[in-house]
């Protein structure tokens, strides 16, 4: 890949390139006159409206799912309604595990300002480099947990994972000792020796395959 192509990674490319390829198909299967509506799911199902949108020759309908069409900065007011979706998948496993969450955030605010508070984070939840700034910790779980609720299927069903790491701490852990253990718990089985929490996200069905 060089700069010369990057023009091509654009949804608007993406679209002229399906189009292309449905006619295409269409034409090869002697089906010009059979109806095409496309589906996509999350940003697919963006691509999918925007398709028909742009395209209504070539797809006469789309189905979008989960698909925050209009989600765009500036165009629509915040909305925290996922995180508090979120929020409640936790809360509906364990309360004390959505509490312990929950003061969390606090925790590593104030830890950060201390003097060495952030090699502490970074020793505390065994980061791979030195963190920059607390934000990164709160970013890495933040998508962490938001993947578990999005990805919570059997048998591994994340978000129980995570809370039966938090819930089944020794007595007398500590609130953020209580969520490195949530993330050891969420990162079972990738063999990892450190957390590349200063640039890296946590994975997900979708990374892992």
């Amino acid at each position: 890949m060089n700069a010369s192509r990057l023009g091509y990674f654009t949804s608007t490319q993406a679209l002229a390139d399906y189009a292309e390829v449905i006619l295409h198909v269409k034409k090869m299967l002697m089906a010009e006159r059979s109806p095409v509506v496309v589906f996509g799911a999350s940003y697919g199902g963006m691509l999918a409206s925007w398709f028909q949108l742009k395209y209504p020759h070539v797809a006469m309908g789309a189905l979008a799912s989960s698909a925050p069409i209009l989600y765009f900065d500036d165009l629509v007011p915040a909305d925290r309604g996922s995180y508090a979706v979120i929020s409640s998948d936790f809360k509906s496993v364990s309360q004390s595990c959505h509490n312990t969450i929950a003061q969390s955030w606090l925790e590593i605010t104030e830890l950060a300002k201390k003097p060495n508070g952030l090699q502490q984070l970074s020793r505390m939840f065994n980061t791979c480099s030195p963190l920059k700034s607390a934000t990164f910790l709160k970013a890495y779980l933040i998508l962490m947990y938001g993947r578990a609720a999005q990805y919570n299927r059997a048998p591994v069903y994340q978000v129980n994972r995570i809370c039966e790491a938090i819930d089944g701490a020794p007595k007398g852990t500590s609130v953020l000792e209580k969520v490195y253990a949530a993330v050891v718990a969420y990162n079972s089985g990738t063999n990892v020796s450190c957390y590349n929490i200063g640039g890296y996200s946590p994975p997900s069905e979708t990374t892992k395959g």
